[in-house]
């Protein structure tokens, strides 16, 4: 027999149900959101500027590459937190640099191990992945997190020397982006990451120069719903191109990383004059399945999206994973 709910059986099935909704909007309160797409020249150098507390947070040595359990303290910063124990998340990997350095100039004492380091080893770029507390959902976090790994032998994270930590620091979160009609926020809502970074670069007269490029993390539920799947997209030229590059795995050799760059090292540490210290970037690759001028997908979004690709970015996206945005002509790839 079905009795009736007693009037304080009632109140406490209430107070229950508004305490996790309650729990649900509050998990999402340090998630920090991204309404548009900073493309222009100075919109970028301020929004790198302002990112600088979320630059990428390293883990040190002796870790599992990835993880497949979900933990509160992911990071050094995790453990520093005083105000509330961190939310459980895990971590993925979405994006690997792999590294040469020119060796005219090294120091004759460090130099073998210098290229013997980059030679053996990459970053792994990772999301941070947590799930819904009402729908068990997955979404992404908008603090990224570097590994540095062996291309071959362990699969435990690597000690970051100076040659590759530079590379990370100047990798900055800009948030989760979120149209500003998403409300109240999802778990699907939240599954598009958009990191800057900046790279000094060889000028002319032996001069340096600094880039700045986006990197765009839009994840995609599996089959399963147990993962996210990362596509990741990369700006090119200064923003002109945006490149789509193919699924991460974890390589084996620098020529299957996301991103390979040969790098001169200009500076050393002033105690010994040994160990790197400052890198300039000389080139780079992406390895990337397609390339779209970024003017083309600016009329596509126009005429189909009703917007602009730095509003309307996780459409777009979408309609490019989804093979919907016309193929660029051979001669423009």
């Amino acid at each position: 027999m079905i009795r009736p709910l007693t009037s304080q059986a009632f109140s406490i099935l209430v107070l229950c149900s508004l305490f996790s909704i309650s729990a649900s909007a509050d998990e999402f309160g340090d998630i920090k959101i991204l309404k548009t797409l900073p493309l222009s020249e100075s919109e970028i150098k301020t929004a790198f500027m302002a990112a600088k507390a979320d630059s990428c947070e390293q883990v040190g040595e002796g870790q599992p590459l990835e993880l497949t359990s979900f933990t509160p303290f992911l990071t050094a910063r995790d453990k520093q937190t005083t105000s509330r124990r961190p939310m459980a998340a895990t971590r993925r990997g979405f994006l690997s640099i792999g590294l040469q350095v020119e060796e005219a100039g090294l120091p004759t004492l460090s130099k073998s191990k210098i290229l013997d380091y980059v030679d053996k080893n990459y970053v792994s770029l990772q999301a941070r992945i947590r799930r819904d507390l009402l729908d068990r959902k997955l979404y992404y976090h908008h603090r990224p997190i570097a590994v540095t790994a062996q291309f071959t032998g362990s699969k435990l994270t690597k000690a970051f020397e100076p040659v590759v930590a530079q590379t990370t620091n100047t990798v900055r979160s800009l948030g989760v982006f979120a149209e500003p009609d998403k409300r109240p926020l999802k778990a699907e809502h939240l599954r598009t990451i958009v990191l800057v970074f900046r790279y000094e670069r060889t000028a002319r007269a032996g001069r340096t120069g600094e880039d700045y490029e986006l990197a765009i993390v839009r994840g995609k539920e599996s089959a399963d719903g147990q993962s996210l799947v990362p596509h990741v997209f990369v700006t090119l030229d200064n923003r002109t191109r945006l490149a789509y590059l193919r699924q991460f795995v974890h390589p084996k050799q620098l020529s299957g990383c996301s991103i390979s760059g040969k790098v001169l090292i200009t500076d050393f540490d002033s105690t010994t004059g040994l160990y790197p210290k400052k890198t300039v970037t000389q080139s780079y690759s992406v390895s990337s399945r397609i390339e779209y001028d970024r003017s083309k997908l600016e009329d596509y979004c126009q005429k189909t999206l009703d917007g602009t690709m730095a509003t309307h970015i996780n459409q777009l996206l979408d309609d490019i994973i989804e093979d919907k945005v016309p193929k660029p002509a051979a001669r423009e790839r």
